[in-house]
């Protein structure tokens, strides 16, 4: 967990009286991307997702 905030969404339309939270999620380049260059074979991509878009694994 990162941090807790109303969604975007949510907080467009004025309602942030529930807030969620927020994940970190870091994934390797070449697993998203196969022929991702070797020569940059460390690099990743961090996002986040709110809880409502994460499901248990």
């Amino acid at each position: 967990m990162v941090y807790e905030s109303p969604a975007a969404e949510d907080e467009a339309f004025g309602n942030e009286d529930h807030p969620e939270w927020f994940y970190s999620v870091v994934f390797m380049q070449k697993d998203l991307w196969p022929e991702y260059s070797d020569t940059y074979a460390n690099d990743t991509l961090e996002t986040e997702f709110p809880e409502r878009y994460l499901e248990r694994a």
